[in-house]
C-alpha cells in the first residue's frame, strides 16, 4: 500500500445577502410585479399605474434616480448591493380641451340638442333647428368655415374644430320655399292652405302553388281616396273596392261609379296632441276619438 496526499484549498465565500425593493403604500396609485427580495445584478421589473383616472404617473424614483419608463407604466432598473425604495409621484392628467357651439338667440327660429359644457376636437355634433312661425321655414344654417351637413328634416350635424363655433340661421316665407324631395312633402307644405289630393289605389294578387306554378289568374282591384286637407282637419273618403280579373293590367280600373264606403274626419286633439277622429256632436261641438296611443303624438304642423 502506498500514502494518498489529499490537497483541499479553501476560498473565502461571499455570502449572498437578499435585499427589498419597498414602496411607500398608497390608495392613489398600485405597484405589480415586485419579488419578495433579489440579490445584487438581479433585473428588477415592475409596473405602477394610477387609480384614479383623473390621475396619471409623473416620475418613479429609486432613490434619488428617477427611472425612464421602458414601457407604459412599466420600469426596470438592476439590484444594487442594499435595499431599495421607490417613490411614486403623481400628477393631474391634463384636462382635454372642449369647445363651444354657440347662436344667437332670436324669436324667430329655436335650436335644440346643443351640449352646453361643450364639444372636445374632432366630436360630431348633431343638432336640430326649427323656425318658430308655422308660415316660416329654415332658409339656411352656417357656421363661418366650418362645414354643416343638413342630415335631413329640422337635423344638421359639424365635426368640431379646435374653435369655437358660432351657428348663423337665416329663415324664409314658407311658401318661397322649394319642396322638392318627395311629392309628399310639396303635398304638406301646400296643405298648409288648404289641399285636396284624389287619389286611386290599386293592388295586383298573383296566388301560387307549392311547387311555384301560378294558381289561377292574377286579379287586381283598386280604391280611391280623397283627402280633404287644410291646416288643422283632414277629411278622409274611402269608396267602394273595384276588382278586375281579366288580367289586363295595362287598362286602369274604372272607379268613378264607387260609392262612398267611410268618411273619417281626422284633427289633432287639443287636450293631449294625439291623432284622432272627429266629428260633430249636440250644440255643434266638436268631439274627439284619439286613434293613437301616447307614444305616437301627431305634430301641430302635420295635416
Amino acid at each position: 500500500e502506498s500514502d494518498v496526499n489529499i490537497n483541499v484549498t479553501m476560498e473565502n465565500v461571499t455570502p449572498v445577502t437578499p435585499h427589498t425593493v419597498t414602496v411607500a403604500a398608497s390608495e392613489e396609485y398600485k405597484v405589480s410585479g415586485l419579488e419578495a427580495s433579489y440579490v445584487a445584478g438581479d433585473t428588477v421589473t415592475f409596473g405602477v399605474r394610477a387609480v384614479n383616472a383623473a390621475k396619471e404617473v409623473s416620475s418613479v424614483k429609486m432613490g434619488e434616480t428617477e427611472l425612464t419608463p421602458i414601457d407604459d407604466n412599466l420600469y426596470s432598473f438592476v439590484m444594487p448591493d442594499a435595499d431599495v425604495t421607490l417613490t411614486v409621484t403623481l400628477a393631474d392628467v391634463p384636462a382635454v380641451p372642449k369647445f363651444n357651439v354657440t347662436f344667437e338667440r332670436t324669436t324667430t327660429f329655436d335650436v335644440f340638442g346643443i351640449d352646453a359644457a361643450g364639444y372636445t376636437e374632432g366630436s360630431t355634433v348633431k343638432f336640430s333647428v326649427r323656425a318658430v312661425e308655422q308660415d316660416k321655414v329654415i332658409d339656411s344654417v352656417t357656421a363661418g368655415t366650418v362645414a354643416i351637413t343638413h342630415v335631413g328634416g329640422e337635423l344638421y350635424s359639424l365635426v368640431m374644430p379646435a374653435s369655437n363655433v358660432t351657428l348663423s340661421v337665416t329663415i324664409k316665407n314658407a311658401a318661397d320655399a322649394e319642396v322638392t324631395s318627395t311629392i309628399l312633402g310639396k303635398a304638406l307644405a301646400e296643405a298648409r292652405d288648404g289641399l285636396t289630393m284624389d287619389t286611386v289605389y290599386e293592388e295586383r294578387q298573383q296566388y301560387y302553388n307549392n311547387d311555384g306554378t301560378p294558381s289561377g289568374s292574377p286579379s287586381r282591384y283598386a280604391k280611391r281616396v280623397i283627402s280633404e286637407m287644410s291646416g288643422d282637419y283632414n277629411r278622409v273618403t274611402r269608396y267602394n273596392s273595384q276588382y278586375d280579373y281579366s288580367g289586363n293590367f295595362d287598362t286602369p280600373i274604372d272607379v268613378s261609379q264607387t260609392t262612398p264606403q267611410n268618411i273619417y274626419m281626422f284633427a289633432r286633439n287639443p287636450e293631449n296632441g294625439y291623432l284622432a277622429t272627429t266629428y260633430l256632436g249636440l250644440n255643434n261641438e266638436l268631439i274627439y276619438s284619439d286613434v293613437l296611443d301616447t307614444a305616437k303624438v301627431w305634430p301641430a304642423s302635420s295635416c
